[in-house]
């Protein structure tokens, strides 16, 4: 079997964009200290009133929110928009292969 030229670049696109994932995910990894935070509890004062504890979420933290915000616009216009426009081509596709078949016959 004789890989032509085209193949050979779409594997080589393929496993970058799948390297790509990983080197994105693991960007922040400079401080390897394995120090958990396991030492002595402190006793401290309890919080003021007017101080309000914010739950800690993806959109609160502020370095990649718009990363997370462009992901979630791509996957709706993915699964709102291109998934049903291909569905219903290719249903297109198979009635009217079928149909020309018939014709054939």
């Amino acid at each position: 079997m004789r890989w032509s030229s085209s193949r050979f670049v779409t594997l080589v696109g393929v496993v970058l964009l799948g390297l790509v994932s990983v080197a994105v995910a693991h960007g922040e990894d400079e401080d390897m200290s394995m120090d958990m935070g396991m030492g002595r509890p402190e006793i401290t004062k309890p919080m003021d009133a007017t101080v309000t504890a914010v739950p800690n979420t993806y959109f609160n933290y502020g370095e990649h929110t718009g990363l997370l915000l462009a992901h979630i616009l791509l996957m709706t216009i993915g699964w709102v928009f291109v998934l049903p426009i291909g569905k219903k081509s290719l249903n297109f596709l198979k009635i009217h292969e079928f149909t020309k078949s018939l014709a054939q016959v």
